[in-house]
């Protein structure tokens, strides 16, 4: 009994010696590495609203302040008194209304980096009758979203809608 467990013990130090040196190797390793990726969470896009009071219409492009080319698109609350009117600039179609329920118009060119939409969406604001005709009394609020321009197989552009951030905790 005495031999057995003084066997044991030598195969059990013997299996900690053999593992302590792939172990120290493990902790004793160094790499160095060079470079950097920068975060930013600063919005890639900013929205520019002009008002025309006679017409009753917001004309708005959208700028992308980012880096990299992104897709946009837009869409257009009221409150329940106020109807709208949405279409892209006379001379052009760049922005198209998305399809079935979709209440997204979306620009159909990649806006490059520090360039603007270079077609206007046209918002015309219809106010009810007996109203003020103050365009300002009524809240019209557009709201613009960008996501990265992608690449399928062929080299084709386009933007992917269905991507998400997700929060986790």
């Amino acid at each position: 009994m005495k031999r057995s467990l003084m066997l044991s013990v030598l195969a059990f130090a013997l299996i900690l010696v053999a593992g302590i040196s792939s172990t120290l190797g493990y902790f004793t390793a160094k790499d160095k590495v060079a470079g950097k990726i920068q975060l930013s969470l600063v919005p890639y896009t900013e929205i520019d609203e002009e008002y025309d009071e006679v017409a009753y219409e917001k004309l708005v492009t959208v700028e992308n302040t980012g880096k990299q080319p992104v897709y946009v698109r837009v869409i257009v609350f009221t409150g329940s008194e106020v109807d709208v009117t949405i279409s892209g600039s006379a001379d052009s179609s760049r922005w198209t209304k998305g399809e079935g329920d979709d209440p997204y118009w979306y620009y159909a060119d990649p806006v490059d980096p520090l360039k603007t939409t270079e077609e206007k969406l046209v918002v015309h604001v219809e106010l009810p009758e007996n109203s003020s005709n103050d365009i300002d009394l009524y809240n019209v609020v557009v709201i613009q979203e960008y996501t990265p321009v992608r690449y399928d197989a062929e080299g084709n552009p386009y933007g992917d809608w269905t991507i998400t951030i997700k929060e986790e905790g």
